[in-house]
Formats: structure tokens, C-alpha cells, sequence
């Protein structure tokens, strides 16, 4: 559906210019979540490699905004939350920005969930919940920059909670008064909140009532010329693909082969490390002997799928290029076949080999992951 279709812009603030990446979202409820935080963990990952100080958590974060009766019924979030403080997949803390309308769709928070909360998900990894009234701009407002304050300081989640109501029904046809009669008895008496607000600050004495409107009618004016503009000159507003980083990945295919081999010294070296530990390392008695055929490939070339994948990411770090393998078993590999990582018998410590070939490649990180069927 056209409006769920990302986006990508530089936004101007005060502050300077701060890119906003919104990624395509599909109606199926909080599937975007897994998404967000593995692009904003690759962006973090090339900020390193740039020298940011702080694993790239400063210059890139992580934002999500949930439904009140998504968050709470589907199962990705909490698969999510699970792998937010693993080594491998943390980005520094994820922003969570709940919209609670108190209504999924027509069911009412006491047939949608178990717990008093909708955000009570969040206990699991003990990340504070700010519940914020939104007819109160202000602390809507203030909840937003203490929640930013504590993802910066302790590089941990944090959710927003604003409690709002939906207006109207989840389409243009819906009745919801079919379905929550007092509720949208309530709604249906309530000013709304730019209205309650604007009396406030009147009432302080801050703006005028004519002042107010004429604040919204600028507004509205600014919304109706964009309005205006775009069907006058349509702009798809998504970044086509094959830019920035991607600049020369194409999708032209040829019956021609692309030439991939690399020379004997090159495969000598990436073999000679796959089968070397540094000294004192404590290597499993039957790892010894997998390791002892590893770094005598380039004579014997008995090769096995695994040892084959792991010269090829050699080849790959050596060429300055890095790589991520990440998944169940991702390390040893389920049927103790990869040993992309060795662990010291005596004090567990990890020894990546492919790390370790020639001063100056780039590295090369597996992370075994949780039982995660779907983020």
C-alpha cells in the first residue's frame, strides 16, 4: 500500500542536519521492528569502522513506533526485545514510541491482553515506560527528551507510552461506536487537543484565541499549497534503490562467469591461520585434528563445504571487505562443521581465526543468535 512505503531525507534542525531513514512497512503488525534495528546495527557497524567512539550509537538510533494492541499481541516484539542487549545484535538502545488509542481496531484492551499495561512486554528486559497523557503537549514533549536522554546515558531501551484515543474508526466506513459505545461518547464530546491546549495557553495568557487560530490556519495553509504542489508535479517520495553505498550493484545478468579465483600465497595465508591458535590457547582435543587439516589444504586440497566457505571469507577480509555471519550455531556451525570461532577449553575465551591472517584486513564477526523463528 502506497502509505506504507518508506522513505529517506535530510531533515534541518537546529542543531544540523540529521538523516531520517523511515523503511517500508507491511500491514503485518510490528514485522518492521526486526528491520529497523539490524539497518540501524549495519549503520552503526560503518560508523566504526570511521573511528566513532561509541560503537556508533551516537551518530545512529534506533526508533520504533508501536500500536497499543500490536505491541502487546504479537510476538516479533518480544523476540526483539530479547536480542536487544546480545552482543551481536544490540544498537546502543532502541526508542519505542507507543501510540495507545486504547482500542485494537474494534477489541477493547480487555479482550486484547493479559497484563494492566500494554507496554508491560517492556519488564522482561526491565526497560523504564514514561505513561504521558496526550492532551498534554508539554509532557508529551518533555517524556520525548527524557527518553532520548536515557537511551544516550545508558545505551539502553526505553518506551513512551502516550495515551491518546482514535477519533474515528479504523476506516472510512467503520461505526466505532458500535463497539466501544462510552468510549466514543467521550470521544465525541472531546474538543480535541489542540483546542484544549490552545485554551490553556490562552488562559496563562501566552497566545490570544485569534492568535491560535491563525497559527492553524498558517498551518493548514503550508499542508494545502504542499497538497497543491504534489498533484501538480508528483515526486515519488521512496529512494529508488542502487544509490549512496549501493552504487554499482546492478541487476543486469550475464551468461558470463565472474572471475573469482585468487592466487595460491593469497590461499596459503587464509589456510595458515584457519588452523593456528595464538599460543597458550587451550584447543579441544578433537579440534586439534580439523584444525591440523585446515592449514594443510593448499597441498592436500581435501576440501570440505565449510573449509571452502571459510577461505572464501578470508578472501574477503584480506580484500578489505567485512563480513558478518550471524544465526543458530552461526560459530561452530549446527553439525560441528564451520569453527569459525574456538573457544579455550580452560577459560572459554573466543579465538576468531579468519581474524587473525595479515595485519590490516578487515574483520570478520560471527554471532550465534537466539532461537529467533522471526526477527
Amino acid at each position: 500500500m502506497k502509505y506504507h512505503r518508506g522513505s529517506s531525507y535530510d531533515q534541518e534542525t537546529p542543531s544540523g542536519t540529521v538523516h531520517i531513514s523511515m523503511l517500508n512497512n507491511p500491514s503485518h503488525l510490528e514485522s518492521v521492528n526486526a528491520l529497523v534495528t539490524g539497518r540501524a546495527r549495519a549503520r552503526q557497524e560503518h560508523f566504526q569502522t570511521q573511528g566513532a567512539k561509541e560503537g556508533g550509537t551516537r551518530e545512529v538510533a534506533a526508533l520504533l513506533i508501536h500500536g497499543d494492541a500490536a505491541i502487546s499481541g504479537q510476538g516479533v516484539v518480544a523476540e526483539c526485545l530479547n536480542m536487544a542487549y546480545l552482543e551481536g545484535y544490540s544498537v546502543g538502545g532502541t526508542l519505542h514510541l507507543v501510540i495507545n488509542n486504547q482500542v485494537g481496531f474494534t477489541t477493547d484492551p480487555s479482550d486484547d491482553r493479559s497484563t494492566e499495561y500494554c507496554t508491560d512486554l517492556a519488564q522482561m528486559i526491565h526497560a523504564p515506560v514514561l505513561h504521558v497523557n496526550a492532551d498534554d503537549p508539554e509532557a508529551c514533549v518533555r517524556a520525548a527528551l527524557m527518553a532520548i536522554d536515557y537511551r544516550d546515558t545508558f545505551k539502553k531501551d526505553i518506551f513512551v507510552d502516550v495515551v491518546c484515543f482514535r477519533r474515528y474508526g479504523h476506516n472510512e466506513q467503520d461505526e466505532p461506536g458500535y463497539t466501544q459505545p462510552a468510549l466514543y461518547a467521550l470521544v465525541r464530546a472531546h474538543p480535541g487537543t489542540r483546542a484544549v491546549y490552545a485554551a490553556q495557553l490562552a488562559a496563562a495568557g501566552v497566545v490570544t484565541a485569534a492568535q491560535a487560530d491563525a497559527m492553524v490556519d498558517a498551518e493548514s495553509a503550508v499542508l494545502d499549497k504542499a497538497q497543491d504542489s504534489a498533484k501538480a508535479a508528483p515526486v515519488n517520495p521512496v529512494t529508488p534503490p542502487g544509490l549512496g553505498r549501493w552504487t554499482g550493484f546492478i541487476g543486469k545478468y550475464t551468461f558470463e562467469s565472474p572471475k573469482t579465483a585468487v592466487d595460491m600465497a593469497t590461499l596459503e595465508a587464509v589456510c595458515a591461520a584457519m588452523g593456528r591458535t595464538p599460543e597458550g590457547f587451550n584447543v579441544h582435543p578433537k579440534l586439534k585434528e580439523t584444525l591440523d587439516k585446515r592449514s594443510k589444504l593448499p597441498v592436500t586440497r581435501k576440501l570440505h563445504h565449510a573449509d571452502s566457505e571459510q577461505i572464501a571469507i578470508g578472501t574477503m577480509v584480506l580484500d578489505g571487505t567485512p563480513v558478518r555471519l550471524s544465526g543458530q550455531d552461526s560459530r561452530r556451525g549446527t553439525f560441528s562443521s564451520r569453527h569459525a570461532v574456538a573457544r579455550d577449553e580452560k577459560t572459554g575465551e573466543r579465538y576468531t581465526f579468519l581474524n587473525h591472517i595479515k595485519k590490516g584486513q578487515a574483520t570478520f564477526n560471527a554471532w550465534d543468535s537466539p532461537l529467533s523463528e522471526y526477527s
